[in-house]
């Protein structure tokens, strides 16, 4: 937790230093943003699961990054540069367990065990990279632009989050634990993306081009996001 504190920390810095030392307007035909702090928040699923197994839809991303423009600020076509957190919270009906062969997998619960919460939840630190393509203001000052790129990220956190009835031994109580450091996570991952805005707020997809779990966990499970995103600064 210190370390995610620490990086917050660091990211809201990054951007009041280039706030103040960067002019945010450009060219003669109007003001341009040239955004540094942006937000997403998003709906979570994963591609290629098995049918069994439920993915609930209020499963989520967060995601705050700093960008700064390496060229084009002043420009209808920029590309830039950042860094960033992402935060992600996948909650189903199944947990991690040891196959016949010792691979690892999802079992289901059985269907006497009743739960409040399962979820499991992932942090990552990100380098994103992305082209912007954007109008001129209109009249409202205001613009279109368009956004596409890529990060690559390694994870900082894991955890296992459970409420409910006990699965684990053979006994009638009722348990909350979270179990950090999740085995068969794949350390990094990395993605592409889209953004759409109008003004300082759009809609965003993301599609991971790394698998949630390492190479010995089976099916590959594919993080799949899309929501809204908003310019803070």
């Amino acid at each position: 937790m210190k370390k995610v504190t620490v990086l917050i920390i660091g990211i809201l810095m990054l951007s009041l230093v280039g706030f103040s030392q960067t002019e945010m307007t450009t060219d003669s035909t109007g003001k341009l943003i040239n955004e540094q702090i942006i937000v997403d928040l998003n709906l979570l699923t994963w591609a290629n699961y098995p049918s069994e197994i439920n993915i609930k839809p209020t499963s989520s991303e967060f995601i705050l990054s700093y960008l700064s423009p390496l060229f084009g600020k002043k420009s209808n076509f920029s590309l830039a540069l950042g860094l960033g957190l992402s935060a992600q919270n996948v909650k189903f009906d199944a947990y991690i367990s040891q196959s016949a062969n010792n691979q690892p997998t999802f079992q289901l619960f059985n269907d006497s065990i009743s739960y409040k919460k399962n979820k499991l939840t992932t942090v990552f630190v990100d380098v994103p990279l992305e082209f912007r393509i954007r109008t001129n203001n209109n009249i409202h000052k205001k613009n279109f632009k368009l956004t596409l790129g890529g990060k690559i990220g390694y994870l900082l956190k894991s955890y296992h989050k459970y409420v409910g009835d006990e699965y684990r031994f053979d006994t009638d109580v009722s348990t909350r634990f979270k179990e950090y450091n999740v085995p068969f996570l794949n350390k990094i991952h990395y993605s592409a993306f889209a953004k759409i805005f109008y003004g300082k707020f759009g809609f965003n997809i993301n599609y991971s081009l790394s698998k949630t779990f390492d190479k010995d966990f089976e099916p590959s499970f594919v993080p799949i996001s899309f929501g809204i995103s908003m310019i803070f600064i």
